[in-house]
């Protein structure tokens, strides 16, 4: 369960772990990427992504394509006012001809964003930030919806204002932090582990289990490492994620920089 911006293609605009929502950080600044990119595309087995930025660092537009002929299905646009603040979201696909959904984006009084509404449409997102301006509460408003998921997700933070934990219903996510700056998220069975940029390092499956004398016993089902090569800013351009020492996920990217020719 991540509560990210752009869910579709984590490893290119977030370093995978849930942060405060700044208004004043930019895209880049909050996925901890270095330089202003303009443009980067990412390959993966299952998907090719391209993403465009403004000098501000604010990602613009993002194309993804799907299938081994790299068919366009799907288009994202943000908007933004002369300051930089988002104002509105765009999102359409190749297959349905029309703008799927349009989301405008409000801001409180302290600037911070309070609600994301779909133009339109029955779905609506509440945020509530602490007074130091973390993200405290987010309600999802979903019409009609029988699952009996809890709307509401919680964030704890530390002295240090760092994420500690996400909670939803029965659903809980720790966050535990070192001294080099690397840290762990432990969260129903799934323990991923981070260096001190942000970068995922491994992922364990852990499956608990009771056998016939009430005996609550464990076994790794999965531990996935991923390897990373960097470009001259030091952001990754190849990531190879491997498991019993053996690669099964590469994924590429390019990134193109407006400080660059």
């Amino acid at each position: 369960m991540r509560y990210i911006l752009y869910s579709l293609i984590v490893s290119i605009a977030i370093t995978g772990c849930a942060r405060p929502l700044y208004v004043a950080k930019s895209d880049v600044a909050s996925s901890a990427m270095f330089g202003v990119p303009k443009q980067v595309r990412e390959a993966s087995p299952d998907l090719y992504a391209v993403l465009d930025y403004n000098r501000a660092g604010n990602i613009v537009r993002m194309d993804s394509f799907t299938g081994a002929d790299s068919i366009h299905f799907a288009r994202e646009e943000y908007f933004y006012d002369s300051t930089g603040v988002r104002l509105e979201h765009l999102e359409s696909h190749d297959l349905l001809k029309n703008t799927v959904r349009t989301m405008h984006y409000n801001y409180d009084k302290r600037g911070y964003l309070s609600s994301e509404v779909e133009h339109l449409g029955p779905y609506r997102n509440e945020f509530s930030h602490n007074r130091k301006g973390y993200l405290k509460k987010e309600t999802v408003y979903v019409p009609d919806d029988d699952t009996g998921q809890d709307p509401q997700t919680r964030y704890k933070y530390n002295l240090r204002g760092q994420l500690k934990k996400i909670h939803n219903g029965e659903f809980l996510e720790k966050y535990h932090y070192h001294p080099d700056g690397s840290f762990e998220i432990d969260g129903e069975g799934v323990l991923e582990k981070y260096d001190k940029n942000g970068l995922l390092q491994s992922v364990t499956h852990t499956i608990k289990f009771t056998d016939d004398k009430a005996r609550t016993k464990s076994f790794v089902s999965a531990a996935i490492i991923a390897v990373y090569e960097f470009d001259t800013h030091g952001n990754w351009i190849r990531r190879t994620q491997m498991q019993e020492q053996e690669p099964f996920n590469v994924t590429v990217r390019e990134i193109d920089y407006w400080d660059e020719p």
